[in-house]
Order: C-alpha cells, then sequence, then structure tokens
C-alpha cells in the first residue's frame, strides 16, 4: 500500500506491524507464536510481487538458541505459510545472522547466513526454494556479516566482522559472480571491540564502500582508495550488537533522499545515533549537457525534469538551440525555465534545428551545508523532422536519463547519462561527456562525525 511496515522477531514469535496512516496508525499482526526468532528479512523470494519473510528461529538446547532456516511464504493477501529452509541440526551448525541479496546475479534474492566459525550461502531457483552453494569453516566468532560489492566489480561480495578471538576486524568473503566461490582475504586487521555488528556502506559518499561496526565501542573505517582502509572513528558503547547506517536527519519537505548517512546503534538501554558530519557541499555550481542531436533537423517541443529541491536552495534549467553544431557554443542561453513541461517555444527555441543543448544551475539560499539538491532525470521531447507548427508530425519523447539519482552539489563527481528510448547514444561528436560537472560537483569537511545522542 506504499507505507513501510515492521517485521519484529523476538521470544513471543514472529510479528508484523502494519503501517496504517504514515506511520500515525500501526496495526498488530502475529504471524507465528510456536517459537521464537531472532533475525528476519523481508523481500520477495518467489517473484510474484509480494513481500516474504526469511527468519531463523530460537530453538537450540540448552544454552545457543540461534537454529533452523524458515521461510514465510506470502500468498498476496497477507497470509503466511512457513517452511523449513534449513535445518542447524546442532549448536555446530547453528545461524546468528542472515542476509537476502543476490549473490549470482540471477535476478533472485538469496540467503547468506553466519554464526561463529560458519558461513553458508543458499541459492534461489527463482521460485523461494533454497540451496546450500557455498560454506566457509574460518577463525572462531565470525560475529557480524553484510553483503555488499566491496571491490566494485559487480557482484555481492560478503563483508565479516571478528572480534575476541585475534586477530579481530573485518574480512571479506570475495564473490567470484556465481555465488558458489568465495576467497577469504583481511580488510583492516585492528578494530577491537567494535567489529561484532558490522556492516559495509559508503559513509562519505567518495563513491567507496566503508566499514561499521559495533559491540563495546562503535566505529567507522574508511576506504580511501580501493583495498586501503583507515580508523577514522571509535567511541565508547555498551554492548552493541547492532548497528546500521542510514540518514536519521532528513528535513526537506521534498522526498527521502538526504546527502549524509548516518550511524544507529543499540545497546543496552537505549538507541545512539551519530550523526554524520562528514560531508558538506558547494554552494553554488552549474552543469551543462552534452550537445544533443535528433538525428536531423527536429522541432524540440518540451523540456521536463523530476528533481528534489530542499528549502534553502534554487535549482534553474535553460535550454539553447541551434542548426550549426559550431554556433550553438555562442548561441544564448534561454530564461530559467519557469515549470517542467513547458513548451519550448516560449522560451525562442522555434522553428526546426539539429542540435540542443541544456544547463542547470543550483545556488545555495540559506540552506544548511550538509544538504543538496537531488535531479533524478531530465527528459527533452521533440519531433524529428517534424515542422514548426507540429501539423501531423512524428512524435518521440527521448528520455536523458541518469544511471542513479545525482546530488547536485556534490560531492564526486557523477557523469549524466544520455540515451533515447532504444537506448542509443545521443551524444554528438567529441562531446559525450558533460562540460562543468567539475565545477559544480565537488565536497568539503573531514573525516568526523559529530558526538552521538541517545534517542
Amino acid at each position: 500500500d506504499g507505507d513501510t511496515d515492521i517485521i519484529a522477531s523476538s521470544s513471543e514469535g514472529l510479528i508484523w506491524f502494519e503501517n496504517g496512516n504514515l506511520g500515525a496508525d500501526w496495526q498488530r499482526h502475529v504471524l507465528d507464536t510456536s517459537m521464537g526468532f531472532v533475525w528476519s528479512r523481508p523481500g520477495d523470494v518467489d517473484n510474484d510481487g509480494d513481500i516474504d519473510i526469511v527468519t531463523h528461529d530460537k530453538m537450540i538446547p540448552p544454552y545457543s538458541y540461534f537454529g533452523d532456516l524458515y521461510l514465510f511464504r506470502n500468498d498476496g493477501n497477507q497470509n503466511f505459510t512457513r517452511e523449513l529452509i534449513y535445518e542447524a541440526q546442532d549448536t555446530l551448525y547453528e545461524i546468528w545472522r542472515l542476509h537476502l541479496a543476490d549473490f549470482n546475479g540471477d535476478g533472485y534474492l538469496d540467503i547468506s547466513t553466519n554464526h561463529y566459525h560458519w558461513v553458508y550461502i543458499f541459492l534461489n531457483d527463482g521460485t523461494g526454494h533454497f540451496d546450500m552453494s557455498y560454506s566457509f569453516y574460518g577463525s572462531p566468532n565470525m560475529d557480524g556479516s553484510w553483503p555488499e560489492d566491496l571491490d566494485g566489480d559487480g557482484d555481492i561480495d560478503l563483508v565479516i566482522g571478528k572480534q575476541q578471538h585475534e586477530p579481530t576486524g573485518f574480512l571479506m568473503l570475495e564473490n567470484d559472480g556465481t555465488g558458489e566461490s568465495f576467497t577469504m582475504r583481511w580488510l583492516y586487521q585492528g578494530a577491537p571491540d567494535y567489529s561484532d555488528g558490522s556492516m559495509s556502506t559508503d559513509i562519505d559518499m567518495d563513491g567507496l564502500a566503508d566499514l561499521i561496526g559495533s559491540s563495546y565501542r562503535i566505529g567507522w573505517i574508511q576506504q580511501v582508495s580501493p583495498d586501503s582502509f583507515v580508523e577514522r572513528m571509535a567511541d565508547s558503547i555498551t554492548n552493541s550488537h547492532w548497528v546500521y547506517a542510514a540518514n536519521m536527519d532528513f528535513t526537506g519537505d521534498c522526498g527521502e533522499l538526504d546527502s549524509d548517512i548516518d550511524l544507529i546503534a543499540s545497546a543496552d538501554g537505549e538507541f545512539a545515533w551519530w550523526e554524520n558530519q562528514i560531508v558538506t557541499y558547494v554552494a553554488s555550481g552549474w552543469l551543462e549537457s552534452s550537445v544533443l542531436t535528433g538525428g536531423g533537423l527536429s522541432a524540440w517541443r518540451t523540456f521536463e525534469w523530476d528533481d528534489c529541491v530542499p528549502d534553502g536552495f534554487t535549482v534553474s534549467y535553460r535550454v539553447r538551440a541551434s542548426d550549426s553544431f559550431e554556433d550553438i557554443f555562442n548561441t544564448p542561453w534561454s530564461d530559467p525555465i519557469a515549470y517542467s513541461g513547458d513548451s519550448l517555444v516560449d522560451y525562442g527555441i522555434t522553428g526546426l534545428k539539429k542540435y540542443f543543448q541544456y544547463r542547470i544551475e543550483m545556488q545555495r539560499t540559506g540552506g544548511p551545508a550538509d544538504r543538496s539538491p537531488i535531479l533524478y532525470e531530465v527528459r527533452v521531447h521533440f519531433d524529428i523532422c517534424g515542422d514548426a507548427n507540429n501539423d501531423d508530425a512524428l512524435t518521440n519523447a527521448d528520455l536523458i536519463y541518469l544511471a542513479s539519482y545525482l546530488f547536485l552539489g556534490g560531492p564526486a563527481p557523477q557523469p549524466l547519462s544520455k540515451g533515447d528510448m532504444n537506448g542509443d547514444c545521443m551524444g554528438y561528436g567529441e562531446r559525450s561527456h558533460l562540460s562543468g560537472t567539475l565545477s559544480l560537483l565537488g565536497r568539503t569537511g573531514a573525516s568526523v562525525l559529530r558526538a552521538r545522542r541517545v534517542i
């Protein structure tokens, strides 16, 4: 229904809290009370369009209680059927943490689990049926884990936090892309007392995944270059087994995305939040597209965009067109387009023109330095070999798409992708990349987090 719900696993059973009104009302649904559960992950594992739940129980006696792996299959009407995926048998093969990720690149959610000595990968056949494809017997106390493409090769690796037994720190099981063969290597040795609840994400937004861990301290280890890590921050916390990186302080009025990632952790009697103050953005800048062509003389009709502009910022869009590739650089830019989808005739783009270009201008006008406008995509509509009056012209709506959303204020240069509906390049001549990108995108700030606050 578009709301974010909550799945809770506890000694009381498996519980679904249904979000009824944007967080104002919650309805409690008890899914299973026949046993206790430890860790649950929601995901559409059988590819039928609804959310299933993968979880594990707390049933192994006498002292260790992290056990078998289950799927709660959703029939589409939020009726769940429990199915056994894996039986732990005894404490040697038990499960502590689990994650859902596509480890073999087939588009289906697979499962990773770990506890103490063992790591397992279960591959999904696409119907929500799983087979163990990989097992790893490693050093004692491999506690925290997180799926992440840490080496940037396009497949999902597994980051493992190891504590108490030397050596401590973070290691990686590097995926060969099949989900059936992984190579273990150390990422960072040390990090005493904070490699229990571990995960990996890009904290400083430099394009490289970093390491995060918690236990009796909480720490962030920056990947400063591929395979090179530096400890940046460690703070005290009491008995934390769970740490997560998420945007906690978005205050704008235009969406869910923000310009930084904070840390939140649970501990004895508290939830603690470390606010990210690492990334700040330039106050103003501009970005020009490459010169676009419709393939011939074209009537350029409308220009549209999808962006997110927080309070205290302005973003404006200008365009120009020309019959000549050389002359377009001497053609003045239009006035700012008032509304997405406006007719370009109102901005001086008339008649048939072969070449087209747009410019984006960003200005901070009182907004905080750790916020940035976000650009999702821009589109230009044109008629190929049409006439100036748009009479019986062949209409084509070409999408100038972004591989991912773009922070207009930085922090790292990101090229815009340009393509038509068939994916063909629309860049012309030598100008296939954006000029002006570096003058717009940049960051300042130190590698620090603010002191925690208890929430």
